[in-house]
C-alpha cells in the first residue's frame, strides 16, 4: 500500500527487559514535512506492561539502538525529515558548533560529539568550524555535499522501514528543515568576503568600535549621572535658602519626575500652610523642576 505515513511497531526482549517501540515517518506534527522517529517504552521482563512495571519509556532511540543495531539508523535520524535533514539544520548547527551542546565538552571530545549527532566527516566539521555566521555555514554544508549525504542515509531508512511495514512511502511534504538563506543575504555575505570584512584587521577595527562605544556609552552615563547630582544640589540649596533647615528636611526631590514635594513625610515637625506657602512663592528653581506639596499629605 502507498502512504504519506509509515509506522512500524514492535516489541522485543533482552534477558531483562522487554522493549516496546514504534518507528514512524510521517508529519504527525503537522508542520509541513515528514519527519523520523523512534520512540518506545521499557518494562521489567515477565511482568504485566503497566506503570508500576515500566524502565523508562519516550525518546530511548539509544537505549533501542544499543540493544538492536538493526533500528541504530533510526536513532541517527530522529526528529530529521523525509530528507535526513536535522531539525533547523543551519540555525541549531551553527549554535551548537559555536556554543557547544549542554554537556559542555570541548576540544577533540565536542568535535566527535557534533559529527555523530550532526552525522557529519571530521574533515567536514573542520571546513564547518570556520564559518564566521549562519549564512556561511549553510552554503558550506551545501557546498561539502552535507545534505546528499544525509538524503543517501535517509533513503537507506525509508527502504528499510518500507520493508518492516510493507508499505510504500509518499513524499507529500511542503518543506524541509533548511532553510536556504535568501538571495539578497547570500549576495551580501559573499560582498562582504570580497571586501575582506573577515580579514583580521577588519575584525580589530569592529573590536575597537565596540570598545569605543562603550566608553562613550560609559562618559554618557557618568555626565548623566554628575548632571543629577548638580541638579539635586541646587534644588536643595535652593529649598534651604527659602525655607531653612526645616523646609530642607520637610523636601524631598524625584529626580525622574523633577519635582520637589513638601512636607513628604508623614510625622515629625511639618511646615506650616503659611511656610509652604512662602517656599513656592519665593523658591527659584532649575529649569523644568517644579514644586508641590506633596500627595501623601
Amino acid at each position: 500500500m502507498k502512504t504519506n505515513s509509515l509506522v512500524y511497531k514492535t516489541t522485543l526482549h533482552t534477558k531483562e527487559e522487554t522493549f516496546i517501540i514504534k518507528i514512524s515517518l510521517n508529519d504527525e506534527c503537522k508542520n509541513g514535512h515528514q519527519d523520523f522517529s523512534i520512540t518506545g517504552t521499557i518494562y521489567e521482563k515477565g511482568k504485566a506492561l503497566i506503570d508500576k512495571n515500566m524502565v523508562s519509556g519516550g525518546a530511548i532511540g539509544d537505549k533501542i539502538a544499543l540493544n538492536f543495531p538493526k533500528f541504530a539508523i533510526f536513532n541517527r535520524l530522529h526528529l530529521c525529515d523525509y530528507k535526513g535533514i536535522p531539525m533547523h539544520c543551519s540555525a541549531n548547527g551553527f549554535y551548537h558548533l559555536k556554543n557547544g551542546f549542554n554537556s559542555k565538552s570541548t576540544g577533540e571530545e565536542f568535535k566527535n560529539e557534533y559529527c555523530e549527532y550532526y552525522r557529519i566527516t571530521p574533515a567536514q566539521f573542520e571546513e564547518l568550524k570556520n564559518s564566521e555566521n549562519e549564512i556561511q555555514f549553510a552554503l558550506k554544508l551545501e557546498n561539502l555535499g552535507i545534505f546528499e549525504q544525509w538524503e543517501n542515509e535517509a533513503n537507506k531508512a525509508i527502504k528499510l522501514l518500507e520493508n518492516l511495514t510493507g508499505d510504500e512511502f509518499i513524499v507529500d511534504s511542503t518543506k524541509t528543515n533548511y532553510y536556504k538563506p535568501k538571495t539578497e543575504a547570500i549576495m551580501e555575505e559573499i560582498e562582504r568576503q570580497k571586501n575582506g570584512y573577515y580579514s583580521p584587521e577588519k575584525k580589530q577595527e569592529r573590536e575597537q568600535a565596540k570598545v569605543d562605544a562603550n566608553f562613550k556609552k560609559l562618559e554618557y552615563e557618568r555626565q548623566k549621572s554628575i548632571n543629577a547630582i548638580n541638579e539635586e544640589y541646587k534644588v536643595k540649596k535652593a529649598v534651604l535658602t527659602i525655607g531653612g533647615a526645616k523646609g530642607l528636611d520637610n523636601a524631598i526631590y524625584y529626580n525622574h519626575t523633577k519635582t520637589v514635594a513638601l512636607n513628604w513625610r508623614k510625622y515629625g515637625n511639618e511646615l506650616t500652610p503659611e511656610e509652604v506657602d512662602n517656599i513656592i512663592k519665593n523658591i527659584v528653581l532649575p529649569e523644568g523642576v517644579r514644586i508641590e506639596l506633596s500627595k501623601n499629605k
